[in-house]
């Protein structure tokens, strides 16, 4: 049951989007256009402060079962299931791995040390260890160079070392869009959910395949995500194949990298899924069938920068489009929508910038397509 915070929250949305609506479709003068920006503006403002009572609410909430992260205290959400842990009803955790909407780490039971508040024992199929290994992935990639057989080399880093880094890339190929407002150089970004596939896969193997072709070209390229570690780390396998000539497996591909590179990289198994699924587009080889998941890890969809890139609503704008087609309940379309009519960019990245991007041409065309059917 909704709280009279979250009933208040959710009928203020409402009234902003209902402005926003106003705004993008109304025939309203330039000063009735201002006062419905000033009026948005108040009503965002107030909605952020129900939204921290909210949280304040449920930090009091001293009944509360939800595991939170060792690390930062976020909420974490059942891989398993895709719900808030402690609160989705599952009958065993020990063996399963819990994601962290707020540090983005993939986390075991024995990383969590604790038996979570209000869960029985007997939920559990055996002992969780008393000491934990670990808390989460600490490993560090910061210019981390990986060297391919053929003697190819790329360099790894992780967003969350953004703010150190000491080189600067000729060339960057990024797996999530939190890169965006990092990049002071050439870059591309992989339209890529965490824990998840690429929206679209055969332009993700293009976009991996041509950074590949750079680094041969001894283009100095950098590859990341937000830990360097999933997505990453398919990255890094799928250019092994390419090194390799597809001479050997996707499984050889992911133990090598997982060698080589780092222990943690490929988190999950639709990950290595993909990186089999590369080996059967590129050379041919024998793909199995995609593991089934019953939902994205969370109401996140794994972390909020998994969100449609500019470059998509774009697309989409110039396609003729009147939502958006990627995600049915997008949050981001009639934000870009106003940005784009006001100061000509979307996420403060101009137009021009954006038609730039060597993936904008085949999302034009697929969007176009789309609203032609």
């Amino acid at each position: 049951m909704l709280t009279e915070n979250e009933k208040k929250y959710m009928e203020v949305i409402n009234e902003i989007d209902d402005l926003r609506t106003q705004l993008l479709y109304g025939n309203a003068s330039d000063e009735a256009r201002c006062k419905l920006l000033a009026d948005i503006e108040k009503l965002t403002e107030f909605s952020n402060s129900i939204a921290d009572c909210i949280l304040a609410d449920s930090a009091d909430d001293s009944e509360s079962d939800k595991l939170l992260c060792p690390n930062c205290l976020g909420i974490l959400m059942h891989t398993e299931c895709g719900q808030t842990a402690g609160l989705c009803g599952c009958e065993c955790y020990y063996d399963d791995e819990f994601f962290c909407v707020g540090c983005s780490l993939l986390l075991s039971w024995d990383d969590l040390c604790e038996t979570p508040s209000g869960l029985d024992e007997q939920t559990l199929t055996e002992e969780p260890s008393p000491t934990p290994t670990m808390i989460g992935k600490q490993c560090s990639h910061l210019h981390q160079e990986v060297m391919f057989p053929s003697g190819v080399t790329v360099k790894c880093t992780s967003h969350y070392n953004a703010t150190k880094m000491t080189e600067i890339p000729e060339f960057g190929l990024y797996a999530d869009s939190c890169w965006v407002r990092t990049c002071i150089w050439r870059n591309e970004t992989i339209n890529w959910p965490d824990m998840s596939l690429p929206v679209d896969k055969h332009i993700a193997l293009s976009q991996i395949k041509a950074a590949y072709d750079l680094a041969v070209s001894d283009i100095q390229i950098e590859v990341g995500c937000i830990g360097a570690h999933g997505r990453t780390g398919v990255i890094l396998a799928i250019m092994y194949l390419l090194d390799t000539g597809g001479s050997d497996s996707s499984e050889v591909a992911v133990d090598w990298v997982r060698e080589v590179y780092c222990p943690h990289a490929i988190e999950t198994s639709r990950q290595e899924w993909f990186v089999n699924f590369a080996a059967g587009v590129l050379y041919d080889h024998e793909v199995a069938e995609e593991p089934i998941v019953q939902k994205t890890i969370g109401n996140y969809n794994g972390t909020t920068s998994t969100g449609c890139l500019p470059v998509e609503h774009l697309a989409m704008f110039d396609a003729g489009l009147q939502s958006c087609v990627r995600k049915k309940d997008c949050t981001w379309w009639e934000k870009d929508k106003i940005e784009l009519y006001e100061s000509k960019t979307i996420n403060s990245t101009s137009v021009e910038e954006l038609l730039r991007q060597s993936n904008y041409a085949t999302l034009l065309a697929r969007y176009k397509a789309v609203k032609g059917s």
